[in-house]
């Protein structure tokens, strides 16, 4: 299916059935009088649909390729699902408790994709015990395609080879005063960043390694790497500290993740 964006409009504008090869072939319809128009193709296989790159009317005629994979039925523990990171990004609240955005990274490092079969998710994280108010985020897993059910986060979306973001923010209340991440899965980096002045901390399982400054705001940086499966990670905190402004925070948590190296866009919702 050829699609086209305008500034005013976007769509589907042609379908093509691929040949025994896998060719296809489209003739584009003109571009909008305003010259902004974004050409790209999608293609369903086995039924999964695949995204080609976008395509500009300058670019001319030529080859143009969509990448589809053979499936295979998943498992929250499928052999070939790497988690690349996961980072913690730990914002105060006025009533004591924290607002945590948590942004991670997934990697099938297999050659088929894997899909959900009867109700399996296929990938899913665990939340921290007390986590409530919880939300997706901007990543790169449809909304609609994450859930949560108890402390359980599930992925239902097909995973392609290669790496696959997820973005979540949730609270933790004031009446708590620790937090564990018990790993069930390997995971290659775990990172955790606490505004400061944070509560005292005392934190098992990372180890301290720079203090960043951020839209005016100073943060600690924890680090964990190549955690395997059983690794338990606490964080315990007495008293509470100033929360930030809603439009500091969302420039924090956004230059926060940038600086982790993922590369996401996150939004904070510190103004509910």
């Amino acid at each position: 299916t050829l699609h086209r964006v305008t500034r005013d409009s976007s769509g589907a504008v042609a379908q093509s059935r691929s040949g025994a090869g896998g060719q296809f072939q489209f003739n584009p319809p003109p571009p909008a009088a305003d010259g902004f128009t974004v050409y790209f193709a999608t293609a369903e296989w086995q039924g999964v649909r695949y995204f080609g790159p976008p395509l500009h009317p300058t670019d001319g005629r030529g080859d143009y390729r969509v990448a589809v994979f053979d499936t295979i039925a998943a498992n929250a523990e499928s052999p070939s699902l790497r988690v690349v990171r996961r980072d913690l990004i730990l914002l105060p609240e006025a009533d004591g408790g924290w607002e945590i955005n948590e942004v991670l990274r997934v990697e099938n490092t297999g050659q088929r994709t894997l899909v959900s079969v009867g109700g399996m998710p296929t990938w899913e994280f665990r939340l921290p015990a007390g986590a409530s108010a919880f939300e997706v985020g901007d990543g790169g897993i449809p909304a609609d395609r994450i859930q949560r059910m108890g402390a359980r986060v599930l992925i239902n979306a097909p995973l392609p080879p290669g790496s696959h973001d997820a973005v979540v923010r949730y609270r933790l209340p004031g009446t708590r005063s620790a937090l564990t991440l018990d790993i069930k899965q390997a995971t290659g980096e775990l990172g955790l960043l606490v505004r400061e002045p944070s509560p005292r901390l005392r934190v098992v399982g990372l180890t301290r390694v720079a203090d960043e400054q951020l839209a005016g705001e100073r943060f600690t940086r924890y680090t964990a790497s190549e955690l395997r499966p059983g690794a338990r990670v606490r964080i315990e905190w007495e008293g509470s500290a100033a929360p930030l402004p809603p439009v500091a925070a969302a420039s924090v948590v956004a230059g926060l993740v940038l600086l982790g190296g993922a590369g996401w866009a996150v939004r904070s919702n510190r103004s509910r």
